[in-house]
């Protein structure tokens, strides 16, 4: 493979890497900007959404890696597949602890800015 067919392949992952960084933090945004009852300032909203988002992205970068290097296809009737059932759990889990992490974190940032 050429060089420049390499880094067309690392810019390529780079521009989607940052595509669902953005996607991500634009979903967060909303939902931490429109759901809760006290309003949050949009640039605290915006701050908490891109971080959780980044953290977001690197664990689906982590489990990834998990389903590449261990859950393969010669292992489909051994115990890899119930480990990748249980891990997908654990994922969706950890998702969902990011996201009302990020809640409390904006709350949190929003009442020391006010100084309550």
């Amino acid at each position: 493979m050429s060089r420049s067919r390499r880094l067309d392949l690392r810019l390529d992952r780079l521009v989607a890497l940052m595509m669902a960084t953005g996607f991500a933090t634009v979903l967060f945004f909303v939902v931490y900007y429109l759901a809760p009852t006290d309003k949050l300032k949009w640039h605290v909203a915006l701050l908490v959404a891109f971080i959780i988002s980044v953290v977001f992205e690197i664990s689906k970068f982590l489990f990834g890696i998990y389903l590449v290097h261990f859950a393969t296809l010669n292992r489909v009737i051994s115990h890899a597949n119930a480990i990748a059932v249980l891990l997908f759990v654990f994922w969706i889990y950890l998702t969902a602890l990011l996201f009302l992490l990020g809640g409390e974190i904006a709350k949190a940032v929003e009442e020391h800015h006010h100084g309550n």
